[in-house]
């Protein structure tokens, strides 16, 4: 038999049995590396040797973080984005995240100073159940068994949207990107779970890390749109998806709930930060889980991500 159809079939082989075993894992984790095995690698533009944003900055809670933008970013960008380095690279902006929460969290290592005790019941740390209903409302709170740990997220996103009538399915992993440099993940939790069960892992900032240690959001950025407290920001822009569209909390700027459309998670919109964006993300006017940013599609033409 021919030496190269023997490597073709083995390579197969080897193929199947990767893809239909199953981690275990109550997280992103096997959904992240589809996405990673898809993206493929991009052609990349050089950082530019001057910014016009080189700053250390604190955005949270005496969390700092280093924040450079060149430029020629859209103002909008400028004005609003934290915590990245972003540059443009042909007719795409270039997102570069750490993904590192530039706030206290439980998932970080213990010997960060970052790291937050009572961002879980003492019960939660050990992963041992039950706290009852916790600040999430999630029955038996329980932490996961992930770490948060810095990343190297490029997102190319299109300066120029493309609105799209037949819209492109949200994968696993990143879909969008926050203004603190946290990205987002859509609806779905890991195959073979749901969000519901995932939601219990959330922390106090209603983020939890995948096993690769990505921090990231399914639902309500808490930190920046304030439902936690008295200080609601729902009308917060909260960042920008991979097709370029701006992201916003519950409401649009009339203080409405906007009537999203049901496979997009969209609705037209002329916000300030880009008025001439023509449809935005809202956060679902919903609670808790039900409560997410991105649901199973783009409203236009996505840009990339690599990881």
């Amino acid at each position: 038999m021919n030496q190269k159809f023997i490597i073709l079939i083995l390579a197969l082989g080897l193929s199947s049995v990767f893809w239909n075993c199953s981690s275990g894992s109550s997280d992103d984790s096997a959904a992240s590396a589809v996405l990673l095995a898809s993206s493929g690698s991009e052609d990349s533009c050089p950082e530019p040797s001057t910014f016009a944003v080189n700053t250390s900055e604190t955005v949270s809670d005496g969390s700092s973080c280093a924040t450079k933008i060149a430029s020629d970013v859209p103002t909008w960008v400028q004005n609003n984005f934290h915590c990245m380095t972003i540059y443009t690279c042909g007719t795409d902006i270039v997102f570069e995240t750490s993904d590192l929460p530039p706030f206290k969290s439980g998932y970080y290592s213990s010997s960060s100073t970052s790291y937050a005790s009572s961002n879980f019941p003492a019960s939660t740390n050990s992963g041992t159940c039950c706290y009852g209903t916790s600040v999430n409302n999630t029955e038996n709170h329980f932490a996961n068994p992930n770490q948060i740990k810095s990343q190297s997220v490029v997102f190319k996103i299109p300066a120029t949207v493309t609105y799209e009538s037949s819209p492109q399915s949200t994968p696993y992993g990143p879909v969008g990107v926050s203004v603190w440099g946290v990205v987002f993940y859509n609806n779905q939790a890991a195959p073979g779970d749901v969000l519901a069960t995932e939601y219990a892992t959330m922390d106090f900032q209603n983020g939890h890390p995948d096993s690769k240690g990505m921090y990231h959001w399914h639902t309500d950025p808490w930190p920046i749109t304030g439902t936690k407290n008295a200080q609601s920001s729902e009308e917060a822009l909260i960042g920008i998806a991979l097709d370029g569209y701006p992201v916003y909390g519950k409401k649009n700027q009339s203080s409405s709930y906007p009537s999203l459309d049901s496979n997009t998670n969209t609705a037209t919109c002329a916000p300030t930060e880009n008025p001439s964006a023509g449809y935005c993300y809202y956060v679902q006017n919903a609670s808790y889980d039900s409560a997410y940013v991105f649901g199973l599609y783009f409203r236009g033409a996505k840009g990339s991500v690599t990881y």
